[in-house]
């Protein structure tokens, strides 16, 4: 992916519900990132556990092109006592393919409260986006980092909604649609470890749903995103419908952290096949 040499204009475009802070000749905007999914990987003993209680608080100054990153309460394991991190002035930068705010540092050092702990390959991708469907902007993002030469540390959001593109094709492959109309969502329950996907306008099997819902499916956190694959039944439940249900013979979702994401559904007759991304405020046409 090409990043773009960070311009003021277009940053403030995609930061722009966001408060700023002009004193003493800044130019800054603060994004706090909270309602996540954090998965830490001890690569030395190979043991993993993934937590919702951290918090990332970004500062991006627009004059000097660097932004301040603060972690609350860590967790590298289940019993672990939350511990903070603290980057400095690392470089970000725009993404003209995706519209994505990229903030990239092969290298740190955190000092807080005098515990020093090295950072390596850190990586922070906002992307915002408009959907016609909901009258308004989106945001996803996704943080990833190596600490201490032995923690992988993946983000990403318990929810998120995604636009795109959507082929419906029948079983013997003719393809009966091609629409950007419906839009998807999903929410992960880091608890349970199962997500719910939603699907929002779809027309399958003859019939257009207003939504429909994929719940208790498990899923896994990957080191390029989420991973859902169910190869047996699976029953939607619909908003408001008397109808027959809608029966998913199959269904996966693979949702990579630079905020692309590849949808199937099987249903009897039908393939769906979704492809879905953000793009830097962009209306989504409702054909």
């Amino acid at each position: 992916m090409k990043i773009l040499k960070t311009s003021l204009v277009a940053l403030a475009a995609a930061f722009a519900l966001s408060s700023c802070d002009s004193d003493g000749g800044k130019e800054t905007v603060q994004y706090t990132y909270r309602n996540n999914v954090t998965y830490v990987n001890d690569v030395a003993n190979n043991t993993s556990v993934a937590t919702d209680a951290a918090t990332y608080v970004v500062e991006y100054d627009f004059v000097s092109a660097k932004a301040k990153v603060e972690i609350k309460d860590l967790r590298l394991s289940e019993n672990a006592t939350p511990m903070n991190l603290l980057i400095q002035n690392a470089s970000f930068g725009y993404s003209g393919e995706t519209g994505s705010t990229i903030i990239t540092l092969p290298n740190a050092v955190s000092v807080v409260g005098g515990e020093t702990h090295t950072i390596s390959n850190f990586k922070l991708s906002q992307t915002v986006a408009y959907l016609n469907a909901l009258g308004g902007e989106v945001t996803y993002y996704s943080i990833s980092f190596l600490l201490d030469n032995q923690y992988t540390v993946t983000a990403v959001q318990t929810a998120a909604v995604l636009p795109g593109t959507t082929i419906v094709a029948n079983n013997d492959g003719n393809i009966l649609e091609t629409t950007s109309r419906p839009y998807y969502s999903y929410v992960l329950d880091s608890e349970k470890k199962t997500a719910t996907l939603t699907a929002y306008g779809l027309r399958v099997e003859g019939v257009t749903y207003a939504s429909l819902s994929f719940e208790n499916l498990p899923y896994t956190l990957t080191p390029t995103g989420i991973s859902i694959n169910i190869e047996d039944d699976v029953t939607a439940k619909q908003l408001n419908s008397s109808g027959e249900p809608l029966v998913a013979k199959a269904l996966s979702m693979d949702s990579k952290y630079d905020a692309s994401t590849q949808i199937r559904i099987q249903t009897a007759n039908n393939l769906v096949t979704a492809s879905l991304s953000y793009r830097v405020q962009q209306s989504t046409p409702s054909n």
